[in-house]
């Protein structure tokens, strides 16, 4: 795949690597570093239109349960987490889960097993979150430092590959990390 020097979203490009397979139990996972262009207007100063993000992509199938939504939100902050922890100091890290919709159940399986990541870290969830971007979960990962809170990656499940498969059993989780963002702070 030729992939071009500056882009909308590398992400979309990961994705259709991702919805190329059909291996009902493989988990495809890519990473990739891309220099973004966005057209909006930042009023943060530490946000800019133009800038280098580390983007991470797993694509796989409903095993049920949301088992692969989890272990791939697991993943993925595991994997952010760490980076962002050679930089910062891991306590002032925080984990934000935004859902989608209220559920007990996707609750339950998030905040009651000790074996996921973030089972020792402090977290928040926000529930009933409207998002059009993400479905069932978005995370967020903030730096606080000087009593303020900048947002370093963020990720969560997508419908891309659904639509494009035409298969609502496939499932696309996505992430990314604002690389010039953080070496600025």
């Amino acid at each position: 795949m030729v992939r071009p020097e500056v882009g909308f979203s590398p992400e979309n490009y990961v994705g259709a690597v991702v919805n190329g397979f059909k291996a009902k139990r493989l988990i495809l996972r890519y990473a990739t570093t891309h220099r973004h262009v966005r057209g909006q207007y930042f009023t943060n100063p530490d946000f800019s239109p133009h800038f280098s993000v580390f983007c991470l992509a797993s694509g796989g199938f409903d095993t049920g349960n949301y088992e692969f939504e989890i272990s791939q939100l697991n993943e993925h902050i595991r994997i952010l987490f760490n980076l962002l922890g050679k930089r910062f100091d891991k306590d002032q890290l925080n984990i934000r889960f935004y859902l989608k919709f209220k559920s007990e159940h996707f609750f339950s399986l998030l905040t009651g097993k000790q074996d996921l990541f973030w089972a020792d870290k402090k977290i928040r969830v926000i529930e009933n979150f409207d998002n059009n971007y993400y479905n069932t979960i978005q995370f967020k990962i903030f730096l606080k430092r000087d009593n303020q809170e900048t947002d370093l990656a963020d990720g969560g499940v997508t419908d891309w590959t659904q639509k494009l498969l035409g298969n609502k059993k496939h499932r696309l989780f996505i992430s990314g990390l604002g690389l010039d963002l953080v070496t600025k702070m």
